[in-house]
């Protein structure tokens, strides 16, 4: 580990990042009169003097991050694109907002509820002061800075809230060069800015306020980034998602919501807490939705109402059917969690319900969740509930296409010469897919985009078995097979021990066979079957025997 000077310095330079058209998925070319728009040259763009976008440097108490990880039983203390050190410095983007010196930006680890930071800002043309913390928007995630000596001219920034699909805008963000200062051999650390253009691939969904945007130079340290358009108009901020993803939040919203309740509190702002336990109506039996007097299964039935909570102070009673808040229509529970996930406390939202078969509205100030980021304040059942459940293996079909499609960019990007700029995105996409593969592990479904469906191997042995696609073959270590992915509790293979999740490579010395084939043979034997297994990726062999 090299030493480190303690003062970072401050000073703005160019970094353009060159396109890898390889590193970009058929899907997120952009389209015709965005391929036009995206020739404006990179050079000039990134030697902009841009009075209102600024670099952020905000350094990470380790002390106090690990007394605060401690106490909330929490071990989420990743911090991406930091300055290693004895407390590391977290280098982003932020933007000015207004007259007073605000700026908005987007800093990790940092405790809402302390305001003793030690935060520098450094604008495009090399002007370098300390800036305070007002608070964060817990529920969008930005965080509003004070900098009382960059009292300027207010922006004008353009009113809108939307931009049509496949327009291209310019990220501008914050990023961290490392030098050698002779003759003392000390590595100093300047932010500087680069930019990158996206474009807009997806509209804004409620309650989300924001827009899609793509690009494979979307990455973890363009979190924050200000976006632009061809014309130089800010336009809003990104917030990283993944690889090569982002949200583009509009201005108006940063400005006019987000930094508009921080400020007026002149402190942080809890997310909203409603204070109900609920399930989908596609939870309930035949009889118990029929007394409901419900057209459809659309909405979140009440199960219970905490006492002094938002819900119990506006009277909501346990039994009614919330259909819609702010006229937005729910489905069940992941609607509303996410528009509390949006909303702040505070915030008044209006609520369509049925109460005995009556419609009823009730008008329900959001109190505020608790300060940490697992507060248990809004936890829905257990995901062995059917809607859940379905839930669950959407998101693992989700899971395995992004795996795949991070994959096969990555095999792409070898091919490439080298750059800086293509090792920076090989490294992201490396990172992504490992953590890809960690929460997959040991997951027993197969998604449902499996062009074969399932074949019943045998009625008597009691499972089921789809065939690998060769990408999953990759991932579960094998080189073919078929994937277990229902067994009978009560059946010959439950006996036996075969459990769903398990790879079947060899039927009685038999491999390389298909799903067909597989209940062809298992059929015609019907006394007994020797199976070769992969289970965490250990060979096992496994006798079923018919019953």
């Amino acid at each position: 580990m090299f030493g480190l000077s303690r003062k970072v310095k401050e000073s703005i330079g160019s970094i353009v990042l060159i396109p890898l058209a390889s590193l970009a998925a058929a899907a997120q070319q952009p389209p015709r009169a965005a391929t036009k728009a995206a020739a404006v040259p990179y050079k000039r763009l990134a030697d902009q003097v841009r009075p209102f976008v600024v670099s952020v440097a905000h350094t990470i108490d380790l002390e106090k991050l690990i007394t605060r990880v401690r106490r909330q039983g929490n071990t989420r203390v990743g911090v991406s694109g930091y300055a290693a050190g004895r407390n590391p410095i977290n280098i982003t983007t932020g933007l000015l907002i207004d007259g007073e010196g605000h700026i908005v930006t987007r800093l990790s680890n940092v405790d809402p509820t302390d305001k003793d930071q030690t935060i520098s800002v450094t604008t495009s043309e090399g002007k370098t002061v300390k800036a305070r913390l007002v608070g964060v928007d817990c529920s969008s995630g930005f965080t509003v800075l004070e900098a009382t000596d960059l009292k300027t001219k207010a922006p004008e920034f353009p009113n809108f809230t939307a931009l049509p699909e496949g327009t291209v805008v310019n990220i501008v963000s914050a990023r961290v060069i490392a030098s050698t200062v002779a003759p003392s051999n000390e590595v100093q650390f300047r932010p500087s800015l680069s930019v990158a253009q996206v474009y807009v691939s997806g509209g804004t969904a409620a309650p989300r306020p924001s827009l899609t945007v793509e690009s494979p130079h979307l990455l973890a340290r363009t979190d924050s980034g200000v976006a632009e358009s061809q014309e130089g108009q800010i336009v809003g901020m990104v917030q990283f998602t993944g690889f090569g993803r982002a949200q583009l939040y509009p201005v108006s919203y940063i400005s006019g919501t987000v930094a508009r309740r921080v400020i007026e509190k002149n402190g942080s702002v809890p997310s909203a807490w409603l204070g109900v336990k609920g399930a989908g109506l596609g939870q309930l039996s035949e009889s118990e939705w029929s007394q409901l007097g419900l057209k459809d299964r659309s909405g979140l039935f009440v199960q219970r109402v905490e006492p002094d909570s938002p819900a119990a102070s506006s009277g909501v009673m346990p039994n009614d059917v919330i259909v819609a808040v702010d006229g937005i229509a729910l489905k069940g529970p992941a609607e509303m969690s996410s528009i509390l996930q949006w909303s702040a406390a505070g915030q008044t939202v209006k609520l369509d319900a049925v109460r005995a078969g009556k419609p009823t509205k009730l008008d329900v100030v959001l109190g505020a969740r608790d300060f940490t980021l697992n507060d248990g304040q809004w936890v829905w059942p257990p995901v062995e509930q059917p809607e859940a459940a379905g839930t669950q293996r959407q998101s693992l079909t989700d899971a395995y296409k992004t795996l795949t499609s991070l994959e096969e960019s990555y095999k792409r990007g070898l091919a490439e010469r080298d750059s800086p700029q293509r090792a920076e995105e090989l490294a992201e996409l490396q990172r992504e897919i490992n953590a890809l593969k960690q929460q997959l592990a040991g997951q027993p479904l197969l998604p449902n985009n499996v062009d074969r469906p399932a074949i019943e191997a045998s009625v008597q042995s009691g499972f089921t078995v789809r065939e690998l696609t060769p990408q999953l073959a990759v991932y579960f270590g094998v080189t073919g097979g078929l994937l277990v992915t229902t067994v009978k509790s009560d059946g010959a293979a439950a006996l036996a021990g075969l459990k769903a999740g398990d790879i079947i490579t060899a039927v009685d010395a038999k491999s390389s066979l298909t799903a067909s084939q597989f209940a062809s043979l298992v059929s015609s034997n019907q006394a007994a079957i020797k199976l070769s297994i992969t289970r965490n990726k250990q060979t096992m062999m496994i006798d079923v025997v018919s019953r």
